[in-house]
C-alpha cells in the first residue's frame, strides 16, 4: 500500500510536527524533509515514489520508537510497509541484543498483523533472551499454533522449557527437529540431557555422539560423550576404552587445565579398572575445580580408593548431574 496524500494524511502528519517540535527538534526536521518529498513525488509517483517512501520510513521509525509515536507509522505509511519497516527495525535491536526492545518493536507488528506465525515467534524469541520466559512460551506456542511446521518457535520453545525446567515438553519440541548441520551441535546435546534426565540411556548417548560428530571442537559435547560412555548406568552402553580415549582429546583440547574433562577422564579410567590413574586425574580435577566443587571432588576421591568406578546418577541428584561433570 503506498502513501495515501489526502486531507486525513495530513491531519496526521500535521500533528505529529506539533508534537514533535516540543519532544525532538531532530524528528521535526526529518518530518519537514518528508513532508516536502510528499509535495514533490505527489506530482511524480511511481516506483521512485515507493522508494523514497521506504527509505523514510526506515529513517523515521528509530525516532517514532524514542518519542513513543510508533502507533502513527501505518496511518503515514500505509500497513503493508509499517510492518516490514517495524519488522526490519526490529530485526536490527535484535541482532544488536536489545531483546527487550526487539520485542517491544514485534508488539507493534502484531498489532497490525497477528495472523503470520513469524511474527510470533520472532517476539517468543526476543521474550526468551529477555528473560520473560512465560511470555516467551505463550508467544512460541501461539507461533506453532498457528504453523506447527515452524522450527524457529520449536527451537525457542524447546529452549524456554529447559530454562523453566519443564523437561517433558520441552523434549517433546526437541524431538521433533532435525539436527544434522554443525550449527546445530547445541540442539543435540540439549536433547541428549534430555534423554539423559528421563533415562533414555541410548537415545542420550546417540544425541552425544551426534553433538560431537557435528563439531568435535566443542568441548561440551565431548565431555558429556566420554561421562555416560564411562558411567552409563546400563552396563551395555558403557564403553571404557572409548570413553579414555574421549576424554583424553578433551584434555588434550584444553591443555589439561580444565578440571570438568580431567574429572571424566579419571571416570573413564575408573571404568576400565585403572583406579591409579583415575586418583591420579581426579586430583588434578580437585586442584583445579572451584570452591564449590571441591567436596563433590573429594567424594570422587574417596570412590576410587575404594576402586568403585563412577556411575552417572539416578534419581534426584541427576538433573543437575547432567549439565556437570561426572
Amino acid at each position: 500500500m503506498g502513501l495515501k496524500f489526502s486531507i486525513y494524511s495530513m491531519l496526521v502528519l500535521t500533528v505529529l510536527v506539533a508534537v514533535s517540535v516540543a519532544v525532538d527538534p531532530e524528528l521535526t526536521a526529518v518530518i519537514f524533509l518528508f513532508l516536502l518529498a510528499v509535495v514533490v513525488l505527489s506530482c511524480v509517483g511511481g516506483l521512485g515514489f515507493i522508494l523514497l517512501q521506504k527509505a523514510l520510513v526506515g529513517l523515521v521509525i528509530p525516532m517514532l520508537y524514542k518519542t513513543r509515536l510508533l502507533w502513527i507509522v501505518p496511518y503515514v505509511f500505509g500497513r503493508t510497509t509499517a510492518i516490514a519497516a517495524l519488522t526490519t527495525y526490529g530485526s536490527k535491536l535484535y541482532q544488536a541484543q536489545k531483546y527487550s526492545e526487539a520485542g517491544e518493536l514485534f508488539g507493534h507488528v502484531l498489532k497490525h498483523d497477528s495472523q503470520l506465525s513469524n511474527h510470533w515467534s520472532n517476539r517468543g524469541a526476543a521474550r526468551y533472551f529477555a528473560g520473560d520466559l512465560v511470555g516467551a512460551i505463550t508467544d512460541l506456542s501461539h507461533a506453532l499454533k498457528i504453523d506447527s511446521s515452524n522450527e524457529v518457535a520449536r527451537v525457542f520453545r524447546g529452549f524456554s522449557f529447559l530454562a523453566v525446567q519443564n523437561y517433558h515438553d520441552a523434549l517433546g519440541d526437541y524431538q521433533t527437529l532435525k539436527i544434522d548441520s554443525s550449527k546445530q551441535w547445541q540442539l543435540a546435546l540439549h536433547r541428549g540431557q534430555l534423554y539423559e534426565f528421563h533415562q533414555q540411556w541410548q537415545n542420550a548417548l546417540d544425541d552425544y555422539w551426534l553433538a560431537y560428530t557435528l563439531d568435535s571442537s566443542q568441548i561440551e559435547s565431548g565431555v558429556a560423550l566420554a561421562r555416560l560412555q564411562a558411567g552409563c548406568p546400563d552396563a551395555t552402553l558403557r564403553d571404557g576404552g572409548k570413553a579414555v580415549e574421549n576424554a583424553t582429546t578433551i584434555c588434550l583440547r584444553t591443555y589439561w587445565n580444565d578440571w570438568i574433562a580431567l574429572s571424566v577422564l579419571a571416570a573413564a579410567y575408573s571404568e576400565t579398572g585403572e583406579f591409579e590413574k583415575a586418583l591420579t586425574y581426579a586430583q588434578k580435577s580437585h586442584d583445579l575445580a572451584p570452591e564449590s566443587e571441591k567436596s563433590e571432588r573429594m567424594i570422587r576421591i574417596e570412590q576410587y580408593r575404594k576402586r568403585q568406578p563412577f556411575r552417572v546418577p539416578i534419581g534426584s541428584d541427576q538433573q543437575n548431574a547432567t549439565s556437570r561433570s561426572s
